[in-house]
């Protein structure tokens, strides 16, 4: 993956195109009011994995650091590619769903990285190396025994500040190359949809 060209038309401010994949009430309801913001209250992922919600809420927070006219209570998400609907399980299997293609200014969207996300999900420190792994454990240990749990936590979020980095995140063996693009942003406005896929998932 060439990330510097990939990226080029973010970094220019460009108008992008990004894929969406909701269940179809999303579709009908974006119809119906003209725009969607998220709220969580529908997310699989977070009534499913509780434990999810820190993580979510920590993204939720660097959207209002970094777009400063953020106003939604959870992003809503997207790709920077066009979904394969053979190939993933996007939605529990047998949902109605939608693949919903549109596009966005730049500045209203944060990109990071898929994999690395995985720390934030599950409360992981996110190390780059080998070494800064093992560094790490016993940065963990040492923190835990002094019960300074606060403090191990705060260090372990600061670490996730990588997923937007995502030339440096490619380049470590621990989670790259970059497969997975995920576009983090406020809203979605009807007027921006360009093309709506139905599917059953599978």
């Amino acid at each position: 993956m060439n990330l510097k060209k990939i990226l080029a038309p973010y970094r220019n401010k460009e108008i992008i195109t990004f894929w969406t994949v909701h269940p179809y009430l999303f579709w009908q309801l974006l119809q119906k009011q003209g725009e969607i913001k998220a709220d969580g209250r529908r997310s699989w992922i977070l009534k499913n994995d509780p434990s999810a919600r820190r993580a979510y809420q920590w993204m939720n927070e660097q959207m209002k650091i970094k777009i400063p006219s953020y106003r939604a209570g959870y992003p809503l998400w997207a790709y920077f590619f066009k979904p394969d609907l053979r190939q993933r399980a996007y939605e529990p299997t047998g949902t109605h769903a939608v693949r919903i293609e549109f596009r966005i200014p730049a500045e209203k969207v944060i990109l990071s990285d898929y994999e690395s996300w995985h720390a934030p999900l599950n409360n992981w420190y996110l190390w780059l190396t080998g070494k800064e792994y093992k560094w790490w454990e016993k940065r963990e240990t040492e923190l835990t025994q002094l019960k300074l749990f606060h403090r191990l936590q705060k260090e372990k979020e600061q670490s996730w500040s990588r997923i937007f980095d995502l030339e440096t995140v490619g380049k470590a063996k621990s989670w790259g190359p970059i497969d997975i693009i995920q576009a983090t942003f406020e809203k979605l406005t009807l007027d921006q949809v360009v093309k709506v896929d139905e599917f059953i998932a599978r």
